[in-house]
């Protein structure tokens, strides 16, 4: 299949293996696969080497001093000899009909700027459950989604990197990942390329989304208050034709992401920036939520942090 997949890696020695057999076990293979070492420590470089070796994958490897993940992706984007681009991550990985899927969507709705499946999380203990997929049609398995901002807000998100394909001219019309955001660049990426382009999906729960590893809070990895998901969705927002119906759910969409920042405040202790931001959400979806974390911000904080652990190792 003329696809290439980009893997940005980063001290996932213990991961990248699995990532890698799960593209030889397709149905429907790359005909190139790019790594982007992004400066790693550890051994995962050492095993992509070794990987290649024993496969007959056409593997692409290289490396840079470490620049995060949007910058490794945007690397490899630009490298590859491709019109489609596969992400996936270095501790994720893909079912076996998952670039067959692609394909056929790519058949299916030649004229859409995006190609997603469904997708599963694999929890800490183990377990794999499905994403929650909400405001996405069901009368078909293969569809096209209606109303990106109203998916985005009501479950999961409709786009995840690992099970999303793009078209590459796409990125010449909206622009690449924004490199300046330490952690939701993706989610501005699909925001844009939402606004302008169709979105083709699939049912067929093709990707698997690796949550083993911590999912602890700290202010080094909250997303930042400026970051370009809320600066995009303002734009959006301010263009005078925006149809009404779309203006209210990406509204409440950006209000789901000023709440999760509210929450990971919180869970660090900072109760007074928690409450800040609460102050100047304008909400009618979240209202509930709203008063919630608010309450919460004014109890004890390691009540909170023990609340949060009891109910995360649920999983």
């Amino acid at each position: 299949m003329d696809i290439s997949v980009i893997i940005p890696l980063y001290n996932k020695q213990d991961e990248i293996e699995n990532c890698l057999q799960s593209i030889c076990m397709q149905s429907v293979l790359p005909n190139e696969v790019i790594i982007i070492n992004d400066g790693s420590t550890d051994k995962s470089l050492e095993r992509v080497y070794s990987f290649r070796n024993k496969t007959n994958l056409n593997i692409r490897i290289y490396s840079h001093n470490n620049k995060g993940p949007a910058a490794s992706r945007n690397r490899g984007i630009k490298i590859s000899r491709n019109d489609l681009i596969a992400f996936l991550d270095a501790d994720d990985s893909w079912e076996k009909y998952y670039l067959e899927t692609i394909h056929r969507l790519v058949n299916k709705f030649p004229d859409a700027g995006v190609y997603a499946t469904a997708y599963k999380y694999l929890l800490p203990k183990g377990q794999l459950i499905y994403a929650d997929l909400q405001g996405i049609p069901k009368d078909h398995n293969d569809v096209l989604i209606d109303n990106y901002y109203r998916a985005a807000l009501e479950g999961d998100p409709p786009l995840w990197t690992s099970a999303v394909v793009v078209k590459k001219k796409i990125f010449y019309e909206i622009g690449y990942f924004h490199e300046k955001d330490i952690m939701g660049e993706d989610l501005d990426l699909w925001l844009r390329i939402a606004h302008q382009f169709s979105i083709a999906f699939s049912w067929y729960y093709g990707a698997i989304y690796n949550k083993k590893i911590s999912n602890k809070i700290t202010q080094k990895n909250i997303a930042p208050l400026d970051r370009k998901l809320f600066f995009t969705g303002k734009r959006i927002l301010s263009e005078p034709n925006l149809n009404e119906n779309f203006k209210f759910y990406l509204k409440e969409y950006l209000n789901k992401h000023y709440l999760l920042s509210a929450r990971d405040y919180l869970l660090t202790g900072d109760s007074a920036t928690t409450r800040k931001i609460l102050k100047k959400i304008d909400t009618q979806y979240y209202l509930k939520r709203k008063y919630w974390l608010f309450f919460w911000s004014l109890i004890p904080n390691n009540l909170v942090k023990l609340l949060w652990k009891i109910k995360y190792n649920r999983g």
